[in-house]
């Protein structure tokens, strides 16, 4: 809790101060007065927190510590010249320390829906300049204190754009024909803006969140909708990965606390802003920037002869900037992390990040909409503190907004509330009645339940002829899985998209190829274990023997281990070999440094399938479909940034696995913990015929090993695994016959197609990971009606959802492969053959998990090498005649093969019957609303973005009446009637759902 210090009688402290600067920001740079404003106005602020008291607020004592470490170092400048730059340094440290402690102290005159504000109307002055920028670029403004300062002082450059600034900043690297006007005002330089920008745009979200007014929430969108022009004219690269960090972890924050509409719609806003991004030029500005521009390669440079001059003096620093002579460049100038290490020592570093780990720490309780915007956008400044340092007005707002969040962490609690938000493997939650709950009641409830009773085991369902309806807790786990894979996806197809429109075709082709490789490594060596334990875990657990769980997991990881070191060690012999397939390519060193990451990423899937089979579906989709991609897209961005090479970027993608291993070691160790402390007697026990799945007689089916054991759980996965190596083969193999028969440009374009498609698959892969712990526990169980509706009920879903899809991926092939870049749109004829193809396999539903789940996985590895065989013919006897479309017509014969036999058995052998009506309407709405109403645009409009988006508002439009009118066509009755529920019972009150009270 907070501590104040203060005369008996003390007034409250004003507002106007922190109002005035931060509101007074335009009037401060027209004067000139910019650089003064903020030292003056710290003043103020002291002196009446001199006179009228002040409040110590936890977590600020790193900042004050700072600020006395960086006056010492002033003892370490040899030179009158550097005074003027470490006294600006000062002034800086100083006027963020005065000013948070203000705000921290005026809590009564400055609630956060004030502070808010005054930083709302930063960034609104920000984005105006930045407008008019865009219309007077070379316009330099002479101001009144311009007038004044002696040309001593205006000979520091900083000094000089501050006191005459200009709308932006003038850059002409040698070889590019006319000047590039970056947007800079009310700052000296661009990448001050684009830092500004990334801190106060989620900010500037949070404050539209706190509007009562509809009105002027659209008003505010609208601002927002402009801010994107003078953002995309600074052509910052660090602004752009710092917003797309913030919006992943809001998504994360908001998925974590059950805000599913909230988290797809950061999903939507970032996809809509990342396809303007590449369609408005914004990539390619960028691109053309580096082109004719060493910035990153000087970066480099300087950050290596840094780190030589930190070690002369460790400890006070050098006091100020110097100037490097070789790179031209000021040490201590290029990012905040070196600013602070040159100038004054190693520990003033420590005090800064001890600084923003406890706002990150106790942040994190903060869980309301707007509070959850400003933690996040801490999250994404942290990838901009090794580039872009903070002083001036930037430095205040960073200050400013730290203590408006540790105001609302410290501030106490209603008497009564509860904490929303969760962690990444929670607790169970308590349940409503003390009998034990199997993993499809346990795990689906498992993570931000928001405190739901959780429905108990139930006893088997009586024969109906519909579905019944979904609990919520089954409800909310598809949701979040859904809506956590379908980030994972645009994250992976993010990462693919930066490769094709830096690397180029050629560079895309050969890094599908390496991924090709490793993917096929990865699963070869896991064996099935994953799938196994998905099956042989949840069983035990639904059986009440989850004191077999870590006797399984010895049991799979240990040939798990031996046999991916021994793949790796045999790709390693085998690179130069490799290499020769396809000379000058540069591929052994990618292979050697893939293939040493085979046994950690084996080992981290098999650890996936336990957090599966333990119910933590949540937890594993986390990890699998948010942290591993963003690992990977950082990784491939950083990679790119230093430079384009194949090893980067194998290494890159590969390097994440072994993070996400420990991780999810650590994840199942808890949750079988977790499993073990509430065993109880399982319900199986209780139920005829319930424990005939797990051991004895399977139903139609013969006698079965126990797969709890080691001879039983080897007998389903090593099955299983072969045919995860086919499934796998079959994902890839066309993508590495293209590489071999047609080269790296045509296997560059036909990856963009593969990964295009593979987007779709996001939605069968919910279907396997929410369907498989449930189908796995209603067989085990004996519950074989419940798990033919199941079935039913997913079949429905899939194809309402992807059929729409593939239907524009058909429809708009060429625009969906320009976002990769030139030449890789000649691919686009055979994805729209092979997205018709998948509306076909789609409608199949959950076959695969059905199979799997009632022990037939030798039948799926036989329709699997059955659609192999189809593949690899189809490929060396087609892509020679045909070139891609050889290879596509393969790969849609293949996947036909597979979905119509797992059908046929599924049907025919197991009795799961297609919803055929059922899948007849919602194929036929999707076609109508989507596939005829784009296909009448492009004939109209072309294939282009704009014809594109009319597709998706107007068809989908249509298509989403269809389903709110209809949704027994699509399964989604009970779904749609608890939103028209809840919106019945909103609609009284609509203030403020996504706000909060103001504090």
């Amino acid at each position: 809790m907070s501590m104040m210090v203060a005369p008996a009688t003390a007034r409250p402290l004003p507002a106007w101060p922190v109002v005035g600067l931060l509101g007074g920001l335009a009037l401060w740079w027209v004067t000139g007065a910019l650089i003064l404003a903020p030292t003056v106005a710290a003043f103020i602020m002291l002196v009446l927190m001199i006179r009228r008291g002040a409040r110590w607020l936890p977590g600020m004592g790193p900042w004050i510590c700072l600020f006395l470490w960086v006056l010492a170092a002033g003892s370490s400048l040899l030179t009158s010249a550097s005074v003027l730059g470490y006294g600006l340094r000062l002034a800086d440290v100083f006027d963020a320390a005065v000013i948070g402690l203000y705000v921290a102290s005026a809590r009564e005159s400055l609630p956060r829906r004030t502070v808010v504000g005054a930083l709302a109307a930063t960034w609104l002055t920000m984005v105006g300049l930045g407008l008019l920028g865009q219309f007077f670029p070379e316009q330099r403004l002479t101001t009144p204190l311009g007038l004044v300062l002696p040309n001593s002082m205006q000979s520091n450059e900083l000094i000089r754009d501050l006191a005459s600034p200009q709308f932006t900043e003038t850059q002409q690297p040698y070889g590019l024909e006319k000047p590039m006007h970056r947007t800079a005002a009310p700052f000296a330089y661009a990448n001050s803006w684009g830092q500004a920008y990334a801190m106060l745009t989620p900010v500037a979200v949070a404050w539209v969140c706190m509007l009562r007014s509809w009105k002027t929430r659209a008003l505010w969108v609208l601002f927002l909708l402009l801010s994107s022009i003078p953002a995309l004219a600074t052509s910052n690269r660090g602004m752009l990965v710092a917003l797309g960090v913030t919006a992943a972890a809001a998504t994360v924050r908001m998925i974590l606390m059950g805000r599913l509409q909230l988290a797809l719609g950061i999903i939507s806003g970032a996809a809509a802003a990342g396809l303007a991004f590449v369609a408005s030029g914004g990539l390619a500005s960028i691109t053309e920037r580096l082109t004719y521009s060493s910035s990153t390669g000087d970066r480099l440079e300087l950050y290596e002869r840094t780190l030589d001059r930190v070690i002369q003096k460790p400890w006070l620093g050098h006091g100020s900037p110097e100037l490097d002579p070789v790179v031209g460049v000021a040490f201590g100038t290029q990012g905040m992390v070196w600013l602070l290490l040159f100038c004054f020592g190693i520990p003033s570093l420590i005090f800064f990040a001890w600084f923003v780990i406890g706002l990150l720490v106790r942040g994190w309780r903060v869980n309301d909409v707007p509070g959850i915007w400003i933690y996040c956008s801490f999250i994404g400044m942290l990838t901009l503190f090794p580039f872009y340092a903070l002083s001036g007005v930037p430095m205040i707002v960073f200050v400013i907004m730290g203590v408006v969040l540790l105001r609302d962490a410290d501030a106490p609690k209603p008497r009564g509330s509860k904490y929303t938000g969760t962690v990444l493997s929670p607790g169970p939650t308590p349940r409503a009645h003390p009998v034990p709950a199997g993993p499809v009641e346990r795990g689906l409830g498992s993570a931000g339940s928001q405190g739901a009773s959780l429905p108990t085991a139930a006893a088997p369902p009586a024969p109906a002829t519909r579905a019944p309806a979904p609990s919520k807790a089954k409800t909310s786990t598809a949701l979040v899985t859904f809506a956590l894979i379908l980030t994972g996806a645009v994250v992976a197809f993010a990462a693919s998209l930066l490769v094709g429109n830096t690397a180029g075709q050629g560079a895309a082709g050969l890094f599908f190829q390496v991924i090709a490789f490793f993917n096929i490594a990865l699963v070869a060596t896991t064996l099935g274990s994953d799938t196994g334990l998905v099956r042989a875990v949840s069983a035990a657990v639904a059986t009440g023997r989850a004191d077999q769980v870590p006797g399984l997991l010895r049991t799979a990881l240990v040939p798990v281990a031996v046999a991916s070191s021994l793949v790796a060690g045999a790709l390693v012999l085998s690179a130069p070999w490799l290499d020769s397939l396809a000379p000058g390519m540069g591929l052994e060193r990618s292979i050697v440094v893939s293939a040493l990451l085979v046994p950690p990423g084996a080992i981290m899937t098999s650890l996936c399938g336990a957090l599966r089979g333990l119910g933590r579906i949540r937890t594993f989709s986390v990890l699998q479909n948010l942290v591993l991609p963003l690992l990977r897209l950082a990784g491939v961005a950083m990679a790119l940034v230093a430079g384009v090479s194949l090893l980067r970027l194998s290494m890159a993608w590969a390097l994440p696995v072994a993070l996400v291993a420990v991780l999810a070691a650590l994840l199942v160790w808890n949750g079988t913990r977790i499993a073990r402390r509430e065993q109880a007697p399982a319900d199986a026990q209780t139920q005829p015929g319930g424990v005939g799945q797990v051991m004895g007689r399977a139903p139609n089916g013969p006698v079965t090993e126990d797969i709890t054991t080691t001879r039983g759980f080897w007998a389903f996965s090593s099955v299983r695994g072969v045919s995860a190596l086919v499934e796998t083969a079959l994902e890839w193999i066309d993508v590495i016959f293209v590489g071999l028969f047609l080269g790296p440009l045509a296997a560059g374009a036909y990856g963009a197609v593969n990964r295009c498609v593979r987007l779709g698959s996001m939605l069968d892969q919910t279907a396997r990971l929410v369907t498989g712990p449930l189908l796995s526990a209603a067989v085990a169980r004996g519950r074989m009606a419940e798990a033919q509706l199941l079935y039913a009920a997913t079949t429905r879903i899939l194809v309402a959802a992807a059929w729409p899809f593939f239907l524009l991926l058909a429809v708009f092939a060429p625009v969906f492969l320009g976002f990769f870049g030139e030449g890789f749109a000649e691919a686009s004829g055979p994805m729209s053959l092979i997205s018709v193809a998948m509306m076909l396999v789609v409608s199949a539903g959950g076959v695969q998990s059905v199979l799997l789940m009632a022990g037939r996985s030798r039948w799926q590895l036989i329709n699997k090498s059955a659609a192999l065989l189809c593949a690899v013919a189809g490929c060396l006897t087609l892509i020679p005649l045909w070139g891609m479309w050889g290879a596509v017509t393969a790969w849609a014969v293949s996947v036909l093969v597979d979905a119509g036999l797992a059908t046929t058995q599924a049907w025919v052998r197991l009795g799961f019957v297609p919803p055929f009506a059922a899948l007849l309407r919602a194929g036929a709405s999707s076609v109508v609303c989507v596939g005829l109403v784009g296909l009448g645009l492009r004939l109209s409009l072309g294939a282009t973005l704009p014809a594109l988006l009319l597709t998706v508002v107007l068809g989908g439009g249509a298509y989403a009446a269809v389903v709110w009118l209809r949704p027994g066509w699509f399964g989604m009755q009970a779904q749609i009637d608890a939103v028209r529920a809840r919106l019945r019972g909103r609609g009284k009150d609509r203030v403020t759902d996504m706000g909060s009270t103001p504090r």
